[in-house]
């Protein structure tokens, strides 16, 4: 659906985002396989103590 709505939508580009998310202080913490090809990715902010 996501795709026939617009091709361009979704992350095409993981290692991309993960960097971008680092550079934010997120640390990935689940990588969950999802039907139909598709992923849920989770980020936690981690405290810099």
């Amino acid at each position: 659906w996501l795709k026939a709505r617009d091709p361009e939508s979704g992350v095409r580009d993981f290692e991309a985002l993960d960097q971008l998310a680092r550079l934010q202080g997120l640390v990935l913490q689940q990588d969950i396989a999802m039907p139909a090809n598709n992923r849920t990715l989770v980020w936690q902010k981690m405290d810099r103590a």
